[in-house]
């Protein structure tokens, strides 16, 4: 488990959590309200405020197919490496929605600063891997986004082959 105070300045703290479990890798990614003594009228107000969240891998510039959405807005994603399929699954257990809106869970994959997946507009810094100064090449930038209140949980299980 590990966290940081980046979005300290919208009151809002990143809790990860990485559990492995046989070929699979579970991660939760928690944005918190941040409770202290000192900012707690505030904190109560920051709760259940609405913001746009994005979560974001990077992975190599493999094959790659969209399996589709399972129940709960489960994002399913899969990856040809050398050693077989990688199964990526994001969701958001227990998620409420704005404004009574059915806010799912939306999917865009960048590869070389173009859109390869979802209807978000190209950007070219993503898409790309730079190992060292003055290098890049290919890769594939997934990114799940949702607009929620907090506190937001998403998970997200890699599942690796045998």
């Amino acid at each position: 488990v590990a966290k940081h105070d980046g979005y300290r300045h919208i009151n809002l703290t990143h809790q990860r959590t990485i559990e492995h479990l046989n070929e699979k890798w579970i991660i939760k990614d928690n944005i918190l309200p941040i409770n202290s003594r000192s900012n707690k009228a505030q904190s109560l107000q920051q709760s259940g405020r609405v913001h746009k969240f994005d979560l974001h891998w990077l992975v190599p510039d493999w094959p790659w197919e969209i399996v589709g959405k399972g129940n709960d807005s489960i994002l399913v994603l899969r990856l040809l490496s050398p050693h077989g399929w990688i199964k990526l699954e994001i969701n958001s257990p227990k998620r409420e929605t704005v404004d009574n809106n059915n806010n799912e869970l939306a999917l865009q994959i960048f590869r070389k600063g173009k859109t390869v997946f979802g209807t978000e507009k190209e950007n070219p810094i993503l898409g790309w891997v730079s190992p060292t100064y003055g290098y890049k090449f290919p890769a594939l930038s997934i990114r799940a986004t949702t607009i929620s209140p907090t506190p937001l949980t998403l998970v997200s299980k890699w599942f690796f082959p045998h």
